[in-house]
């Protein structure tokens, strides 16, 4: 049995066959009538768009005075993972790009280190590097996992969407091993 996909739209429910033969069309009237298609969208900036930036810049005074009183907004709880990863992924970039030291924690037990030179400084702080660029690639793959979507042909193709997926959660676990064995040193 063959199952008809379906929107659910104010009045009624379209097939979604139908329902991009309605873009298409739209789509060609917007290319045969270009000054009426462009007055049409410039209405309808302010019908439509004008509304939501106010309603928008009414959430962003209160989550600033959430921030003020909090310390956090509401954003920041409705999902803490990827907000956690944006910030983080900030810190980290900005400690590598501005820290000039390395933490004595990249000096292993196999490392003789001679604390009167400063022979093995550029070893370490080159190792300290490569901890900090394993850290950024987990906290990327982490924050790209969230919009993950391969077609193929134009179709959704799930199995390489999933591939891409388990690729860069394997970037995650790498970098979150390596954050969380060097947590106490990340400061500047």
């Amino acid at each position: 049995m063959h199952k008809t996909n379906t929107v659910n739209t104010a009045s009624s429910s379209i097939s979604v066959d139908t329902l991009i033969e309605r873009i298409e069309i739209r789509k060609k009237w917007e290319i045969d009538n270009p000054i009426q298609a462009t007055l049409q969208a410039f209405l309808n900036f302010f019908r439509y768009r004008i509304p939501t930036i106010i309603d928008d810049a009414k959430w962003e005074v209160i989550w600033g005075f959430q921030r003020m009183f909090q310390g956090y907004d509401d954003r920041y709880l409705w999902s803490h993972c990827s907000e956690n990863a944006r910030l983080t992924l900030i810190a980290l970039k900005w400690l590598k790009k501005n820290k000039l030291g390395y933490p004595v924690a990249v000096v292993t037990k196999r490392d003789k280190y001679d604390w009167e030179s400063n022979s093995h400084d550029k070893i370490y702080q080159k190792r300290w590097k490569q901890s900090l660029d394993k850290m950024i690639k987990g906290f990327e793959a982490k924050l790209a996992e969230d919009d993950v979507h391969i077609e193929v042909k134009g179709k959704y193709s799930h199995s390489k969407t999933m591939k891409k997926i388990k690729d860069l959660r394997k970037k995650w676990d790498i970098g979150s091993r390596e954050y969380a064995k060097y947590y106490g040193c990340l400061w500047e």
